[in-house]
């Protein structure tokens, strides 16, 4: 699910006269609320710039969209001065978050269970890297450090052999500094399959270091 996604949803479903610079600012607010409430991290200040960061997914995966929707929902309304229908999305909304935020801590317990860091791998020109992370495993955050500039074309990218990019892709990269990047996102691996962490297509030269950010899931 992408910013573009939400933008456009908004778009058909909620016509108004914000503009979507406006909108995604309220998304900004709805990522960095839930990121330090719910999911109990620090969150970077990763602001999205239109047009360029448009396919960028969003922080949680699609299965959680009526919650994005219920709070632009919301946020128009109120812009709006329409508080009976703002207060009717705002008790939906708040219905989705306490539905994550149960689902997260009974699963993930991050009050007491804290993510760590861990180095997925140390990526070279033409080459990859497999590995397999623990069942339910969730990844909140990719940092690629890249030491040296790859040749090839496109973008490294880290997903499974169905989904090459489910954590990274080309349009992940933060163009404002290339060399590292940080990408904050909620992402559960499917069970028992191998992430692979690619280069460039074709390049020969390269080299970078990936590490991920695990919230190990609670035993029993």
């Amino acid at each position: 699910m992408t910013l573009n996604d939400i933008l456009a949803w908004a778009e058909e479903m909620r016509p108004s006269a914000y503009s979507q610079e406006r909108l995604t600012e309220w998304i900004e607010d709805l990522e960095s609320a839930l990121w330090e409430q719910v999911l109990l991290q620090w969150r970077i200040e990763e602001l999205y710039t239109l047009p360029d960061d448009g396919d960028k997914r969003l922080l949680l995966p699609d299965r959680w969209r009526p919650l994005y929707t219920a709070w632009l929902g919301a946020m128009i309304d109120y812009a709006n001065g329409e508080y009976t229908q703002y207060e009717n999305e705002l008790t939906q909304f708040n219905s989705y978050v306490n539905q994550l935020g149960a689902w997260y801590a009974q699963n993930y317990a991050p009050a007491d269970n804290s993510a760590r860091w861990r180095l997925c791998g140390t990526l070279t020109g033409g080459g990859s890297v497999c590995f397999r992370l623990p069942p339910k495993a969730a990844v909140l955050t990719v940092e690629c450090e890249i030491t040296e500039p790859f040749d090839g074309e496109g973008a490294i990218t880290l997903g499974t052999e169905a989904e090459p990019t489910l954590f990274l892709d080309g349009a992940d990269i933060c163009a404002a500094d290339m060399r590292c990047y940080r990408i904050q996102r909620l992402v559960i691996p499917p069970a028992g399959e191998k992430l692979l962490l690619q280069a460039p297509d074709g390049a020969t030269e390269g080299s970078a270091l990936v590490y991920l950010l695990i919230q190990m899931p609670v035993e029993g």
